[in-house]
């Protein structure tokens, strides 16, 4: 609160915000438009509503089972945990997951966009903060198309977007495949028997 006739300045504080500084704020200043022996005060307020954003990020991936080779039809399942900032339980959601692929015939990434095998857990608190955690799955039946394919995955909130790192899928191949063996080489040891003989002539 400030007091002053005809002109006020008040103390200004700065601070690094963080989410629990979130929430409406008060200004207000009482002033004086009469005189000492006549007052006529007054007050004026101002408010602000103060919203901290905690981005996302941090997203690890990982995919399982993680084989060199697959074959058509096989389920494989992909899992991103990452962080999707704050939180409130019970509220709607302000973020979105997605799964995106690498197409090699338009050498661009691609959005997933069946929402067959996607789901998500229930956000996390992380201890200490106000951020939350959530847990993002994705699970295939492999195609041919599949084979030694690149996945990510992304979470977009506000402005703010976090992608993970990629994982590329071993080659699918064929129901029915089976590698091929490789040859093996046989040793064989020969054994030789060597004679010798002499004849000695009488003196």
């Amino acid at each position: 609160m400030a007091y002053a006739p005809g002109g006020v300045k008040g103390p200004k504080k700065k601070k690094k915000k963080n989410c629990q500084d979130a929430g409406v704020y008060r200004c207000f200043i009482a002033y004086n438009t009469g005189t000492d022996d006549n007052p006529n005060p007054g007050q004026a307020n101002y408010l602000q509503n103060l919203t901290v954003t905690v981005p996302p990020g941090n997203i690890t991936i990982s995919h399982s089972p993680a084989y060199d080779t697959y074959i058509v039809n096989q389920p494989v399942e992909f899992l991103c945990n990452g962080m999707i900032g704050s939180y409130e339980p019970g509220s709607k959601e302000t973020w979105q997951w997605t799964w995106e692929y690498f197409d090699n015939d338009y050498q661009t990434w691609q959005q997933y966009n069946s929402e067959n095998g996607i789901r998500k857990e229930t956000p996390i608190s992380v201890p200490g903060t106000c951020s939350y955690r959530q847990t993002y799955y994705l699970t295939l039946a492999l195609s041919e198309k599949d084979s030694e394919r690149q996945y990510r995955c992304k979470v977009v909130r506000s402005s703010n977007t976090a992608v993970s790192e990629t994982i590329t899928l071993g080659a699918v191949h064929p129901e029915g495949w089976a590698p091929t063996p490789s040859p093996t080489q046989t040793n064989n040891t020969c054994r030789c028997t060597c004679s010798c003989s002499s004849t000695c002539s009488p003196p």
